[in-house]
Order: C-alpha cells, then sequence, then structure tokens
C-alpha cells in the first residue's frame, strides 16, 4: 500500500500487518495500530484506466478462445497445415496467439461499460492446533502446532454474483478508500459472519494440514489473533460488439481478467441502480499518525526497527508505541546462574531471549488449582509421581510459533524455565548491551495468551507423562477455566556458540538451533506453516496424477 504522510504528505509503502514506519522524505515516525471495532476500507487498483484496456481483455481472450478451438480440430502430425501445428503441453503462451490477437482486436469496441466496486473482506490470522499424536511410530506426544493463514471471502449482498469461487489472496496494491472515490460506485457491505466461520471449520477440522509432522490421535484447532480489512475491489460490466456479436461481459479490473458473462437480469439491476450503495462519508480515514520518537527515560532519539516493540540505544529500555508516542514496557532480567542446564564452561556471547512470565489459577469441577502438578494429579492420580510442582509459566515472546522445529524448541525452553525457581532480577540490560550482546525484540503480545489456554496446559508436562494423556483427560481439560495473574516480560541468557566453518547456534535445554534464522526473522520456507503453503503443496500431490505431456493444457485458464 502506498498512503500518504499526514506530516508532509509524501507517499509511503505499508505493508498490511506494518503499525510502524518511517517516511522516506521527512522522515517522520508514522503509526497505523489496528483499529477496534469496523475494520479499515481499502481499495485495490485497477488495470484498467481506459476503454482500449477493455479491450485488450477482451481480445486476449478470444485469440485463447479462438486458439483452443483450432487445436480441438486439428489433427496432431498434419503435414498439409504446418502452420498451424501446435503444442498441446505448451499451454497459450505462443506467438501464435498474439499474432491471432493482433489480427482481431479491430473487431471489438466498447459499447458501454460500467465501474463497480465490489466489497470483500481480507483476514489475516493464527491457527493453533493443540495434537495428542505420534511421531515416527514413537511413544504418545502432546504438540501446539501454530499456522499463518490469510483469506478473502465476498462482503457483497448474496443476490449478486461475481464469479469469484475459489478467490484466494495474491500480492496486490491496495489503498485507503478516502483517497480513491473520483470514479466508479460502490457496493454496500454485507455481514460476513457466516462465511467466515466456514473458513474456520474448513481449516481447524482439517487433520491432514497436520500428518506431515505428526499422526494425530485427537486434536483441536482453533483461530485467534484475527485482524480484518475492507477491501474493495473494481468490475466492470462491459457491453462490447465482437466478432460473435454484442455481448455483455463481467471483467475483473484488479487482474484484466473475464471473470465471466452476467445476466440480463444482472445488467437491469445495475443499470437501474436498484442496489444499495456505499456512504462514503461515514467511512472512517484510515488512522495513521506521525508520533514522536524518543526514549521517555533518557530522551535519546530512539532507531525504528522492525516490528512493535523497540528498543532504546543508549539506557536499553523497551518501548511501545501509542498515539501520544513512545511508553517504557517494563522487564526483568535472568542470570545465567539460576539455571542448572547451563554449560559451566561457556565463556563466549549470549543471546538475550524475551519471554511472557505468569502465574494461573484453574477452575475446573469446582475446585481452583493454582499448581499444575496438583491439577494433573487429578486427573491422572496412576501418574502422580511424574508430576512436579508448579505455579509459573514462560511462553516465548519471541517471533517462531508458526515455524517448524524452532517453535519446538523455543516453548522447550519456555517449559523447563517453568520448572526452575527463578529469581528475576530488575536490572536493564545496559551492560550486556554494551558488551555488543544481541537482544531479541518481543513479536508477541500478551493479549493473544489467554486464547491458547487451557488447551496448552499439557505441553507443561514432563514428556514421560504424554503417554499418559487420552481424550478423555483433553476434554475435561477443556471445560476448565483459566485466569492469568502478574504477567510479566522476562529477558533470558541463551548461550551462542560460534565456530568457524559452520552457522551460530543457541544452546538450550533441549539442544541446539541455527541462531542466523531468529535474528533475522527469516525461515526456511519448508520449516513455515502456513495454509497457503499447506494448499500449495496439497494442490501439487493432487496434480500428479495429470499426464505430464497434457498437464500445461488440461490446467490453462481456458480449461478451468
Amino acid at each position: 500500500m502506498e498512503i500518504p504522510c499526514p506530516h508532509c504528505g509524501g507517499q509511503t509503502p505499508w505493508s498490511l500487518l506494518q503499525t510502524l514506519n518511517q517516511c522516506r522524505f521527512c522522515g517522520s515516525i508514522l503509526s497505523w495500530p489496528y483499529p477496534e471495532g469496523e475494520p479499515d476500507y481499502l481499495v485495490a487498483d485497477s488495470v484498467v484506466e481506459q476503454p482500449e484496456d477493455l479491450i485488450d481483455v477482451l481480445a486476449t481472450y478470444d485469440a485463447m478462445r479462438e486458439s483452443s478451438l483450432r487445436r480441438g480440430r486439428l489433427k496432431s502430425g498434419d503435414p498439409d497445415r504446418p502452420e498451424l501445428l501446435y503444442d498441446l503441453g505448451g499451454g497459450f503462451a505462443n506467438v501464435d496467439m498474439y499474432e491471432m490477437k493482433r489480427k482481431r482486436i479491430h473487431l471489438f469496441k466498447v459499447l458501454k461499460s460500467f465501474c463497480l466496486f465490489v466489497p470483500y473482506q481480507m483476514v489475516t490470522s493464527m491457527i493453533s492446533f493443540h495434537v495428542l499424536g505420534r511421531v515416527s511410530g514413537d511413544h504418545k506426544r502432546f504438540q501446539s502446532m501454530f499456522f499463518t493463514a490469510e483469506d478473502i471471502v465476498p462482503g457483497y449482498p448474496p443476490d449478486w454474483n461475481f464469479r469469484d469461487r475459489g478467490l484466494q489472496v495474491s500480492k496486490s496494491t491496495l489503498r485507503p478508500l478516502a483517497s480513491n472515490v473520483s470514479k466508479g460506485k460502490f457496493l454496500a457491505t454485507a455481514t460476513v459472519t457466516g462465511e467466515l466461520e466456514k473458513l474456520t471449520r474448513q481449516y481447524t477440522n482439517q487433520r491432514k494440514i497436520l500428518e506431515s509432522e505428526i499422526q494425530p490421535i485427537c486434536f483441536h484447532g482453533s483461530v485467534f489473533d484475527v485482524h480484518r480489512w475492507w477491501v474493495y475491489r473494481p468490475f466492470y460490466f462491459v457491453n462490447a460488439s465482437t466478432p460473435q456479436g454484442a455481448q455483455w461481459f463481467l471483467v475483473d479490473g484488479q487482474f484484466g481478467t473475464i471473470a465471466g458473462t452476467p445476466s440480463a437480469a444482472e445488467v437491469d439491476k445495475l443499470t437501474r441502480g436498484q442496489w444499495q450503495k456505499l456512504d462514503l462519508h461515514k467511512i472512517r480515514s484510515c488512522n495513521i499518525k506521525a508520533i514522536p520518537f524518543r526514549c521517555p527515560n533518557c530522551g535519546w532519539d530512539v532507531t525504528l526497527r522492525s516490528g512493535i516493540y523497540q528498543l532504546c540505544d543508549n539506557c536499553t529500555r523497551l518501548l511501545e508505541p501509542y498515539e501520544g508516542g513512545l511508553k517504557i514496557v517494563s522487564y526483568r532480567t535472568m542470570p545465567p546462574d539460576q539455571f542448572s542446564w547451563w554449560p559451566r564452561s561457556h565463556r563466549g556471547p549470549k543471546v538475550w531471549l524475551p519471554f511472557w512470565r505468569f502465574q494461573l489459577s484453574v477452575n475446573l469441577d469446582r475446585k481452583e488449582y493454582h499448581d499444575l502438578s496438583l491439577l494433573f494429579k487429578d486427573l491422572l492420580p496412576a501418574a502422580a509421581k511424574l508430576f512436579r510442582p508448579r505455579q509459573d509459566y514462560c511462553i516465548p515472546a519471541f517471533d517462531c510459533w508458526p515455524v517448524a522445529k524452532y517453535d519446538e524448541w523455543a516453548f522447550g525452553f519456555g517449559a523447563r524455565m517453568s520448572e526452575e525457581t527463578l529469581l528475576p532480577s530488575d536490572a536493564v540490560l545496559h551492560e550486556n548491551w554494551a558488551k555488543k550482546e544481541e537482544v531479541l525484540l518481543p513479536a508477541i503480545s500478551p493479549k493473544l495468551i489467554p486464547d491458547l489456554f487451557p488447551r496448552i496446559l499439557p505441553l507443561f508436562l514432563p514428556t514421560t507423562a504424554h503417554a499418559r494423556l487420552n481424550m478423555m483427560v483433553l476434554n475435561r481439560l477443556a471445560q476448565a477455566v483459566i485466569q492469568i495473574h502478574n504477567l510479566e516480560l522476562i529477558y533470558s541468557p541463551c548461550p551462542l556458540f560460534e565456530s568457524k566453518g559452520s552457522e551460530p547456534k543457541l544452546h538450550g535445554p533441549s539442544g541446539q538451533i541455527e541462531w542466523t534464522p531468529i535474528r533475522e526473522r527469516k525461515w526456511p520456507p519448508i520449516l513455515q506453516r502456513s495454509v497457503k503453503r499447506w494448499k500449495s503443496l496439497s494442490d501439487g500431490m493432487e496434480k500428479e496424477s495429470i499426464p505430464k505431456s497434457r498437464s500445461k493444457w488440461l490446467t490453462s485458464p481456458f480449461n478451468r
């Protein structure tokens, strides 16, 4: 997206989930917090700017159609007409099709066209799966897995049909709606609750999404960390003269494609204006503000870093933006000597990792528990000796949740911290920062933590106790009412091992992990858990059954 800076008016590029930015013209720090309540309104750019663009779309599909018809009529290998031979596996990307378009484009003329902007709701979310299953035929194991999801669902009334079944999120150029009201009409929004619930069930009940990592015995999926935007996409109702006569077409202006052919009733409803329009005067503009970016503790100019949380380079206070500037987020630190697993021989560098630390009270069957071991002794009395007293819980606050292998390492780190008797210090990281020790900024909001409970509780059990878990225990646990107390941010040291010729690695209680992907937040694609990636892999597996010699032809746009 490109949004004008409220300070100087310069166009500043934004990504959809970005909340902080810096104007490239005046240098102002800009804040765009996620809105509460009604989503922001955005509009997609159209590739159609003039009637010639519509003619180009129609002529392109006409050439594809003619090319396909000729392929169907010709016999492969006909020696009498070599100029019309086509490779069935070559799709439509050939010189002959474009030559056909060039010769026939003069036969097209736009008689009428109506531009209508149609509402969709774009949704990003996190999907959590809490799974009891087996890994490589091993003993039972409980695992929490997180997937990122992006979807776009129709937000227009049900009496319209824009032939958009199967529409997926793709890279698009979006702008605030307020700056794009010069042309076209905007269709009023409709309720999308049913569509969103349908999407939720589609993913949370999907067993196959888990099977690449674990064979589920039972699992529960839920959606949280949901962000929504209204996105208006341009469509054109076009009446044009073609080689087949005058026809109506529905053109998707965002992608420059023919979506379908509208019925006479649809055209009549549009031209008569018998539909509800969006009241543009009631649309709230995107709440982007220029905010002061100085440390409230020492007055230092803070360098903008990726993400929400920031760190003062002078006094090492952790900072969080709000509408008035920056505010201090308190944290405490853990000295290395409190960890029983810390390698005593290590004298090298350390990395400081953020964790959210808190206490729980669990109410189940009219009984209140403040110690997780007492709760599981009642649920699994035969395994009572496996449970240790535990009152504090730690969950990683850095970006790793939807990344395979890294999430297991980080949550294992937090579970081990929960077993230790920790006495955090109020000291800040000033001396460690001066020693050039790396400090990782939080990326997980504390608002997400309550959504994980009570399903995630078995993750804090010893792995030897996982074999005693079953569906009945997990279902009883899901009925518990959880309250979180004394939530605070803790910075824990982690030894960093560096050696020539190999990647630096972090050493945790459950083993070592590569440090560079965590520091740069650039993960190996094969480890990233996302619904989009899973769907693409699933589609690829289904297409393996198509004969290779004809696969491109069978999956071309004309044959969908």
